[in-house]
């Protein structure tokens, strides 16, 4: 079993294909892929069978839709049907850089893995790919709570942009990422960014309007602790 799942609550199968070929060129495979789908009217099977070498691609169809009403509970029951002791939630209109699995164990090592929440720097691209803007970069040090606050007077993005440890509750990821009460974790510490390569540094990739997607760098922060 990997340490590491990377969870795609599906629905739409406009940009399925980019992002499942964005895992495949990951420089590092010590993952496994779980597509949970939330009763889309819209079959990703055909696309999924051409991805099939994904390190242990998984498909389950839901019978219930989840996502219309409570994103949270649809994120919840995908991680859920996980054992690994890191997950990462994943968007189906996103695109990572080739080395971002490869950066956070390499972060993870580097940290001892005492933290429980890993942060990605992205940017935010378009229907074709094109990069419309890079997100602000992440502080070093931040405490959970006013990460909440930033991102209730627009001060960070929305996006989620992380691989927390299984320790963390799906609740206190869903005040994170939608920032609708204080958190009451404790302090969350950055990582200095690697050096970009001449190419510049890897990313995450969000979309924006048909395409909600993102570019995921392996800029990364290293986040609280949940206890």
């Amino acid at each position: 079993m990997s340490r590491l799942t990377i969870i795609i609550p599906y629905f739409k199968r406009r940009f399925l294909r980019e992002a499942l070929a964005s895992l495949a060129r990951q420089t590092c495979q010590d993952f496994e892929v779980f597509v949970g789908d939330d009763l889309s009217p819209e079959d990703p099977v055909k696309v999924l069978c051409e991805f099939s070498s994904l390190p242990g691609l998984r498909y389950q169809r839901f019978a219930e839709n989840l996502g219309s009403h409570s994103v949270v509970q649809q994120w919840d029951r995908c991680v859920r049907e996980t054992n690994s002791p890191w997950v990462w939630l994943f968007s189906d209109d996103d695109v990572l850089a080739p080395d971002c699995v490869q950066e956070f164990y390499d972060t993870l090592g580097e940290t001892g893995g005492q933290f429980d929440v890993y942060r990605f720097q992205s940017s935010r691209i378009d229907a074709e790919g094109r990069e419309l803007q890079q997100n602000p970069p992440n502080p070093d040090h931040e405490s959970a709570a006013l990460v909440a606050l930033c991102r209730l007077i627009g001060h960070r993005e929305f996006d989620v942009q992380d691989v927390s440890s299984r320790a963390v509750p799906l609740t206190a990821k869903a005040v994170w990422w939608t920032s609708l009460a204080a958190c009451s974790a404790t302090t969350l510490v950055g990582l200095p960014s690697p050096a970009a390569s001449a190419s510049g540094p890897s990313e995450v990739a969000v979309s924006t309007g048909d395409r909600a997607g993102s570019t995921w760098t392996s800029r990364i922060s290293f986040w609280w602790t949940a206890s």
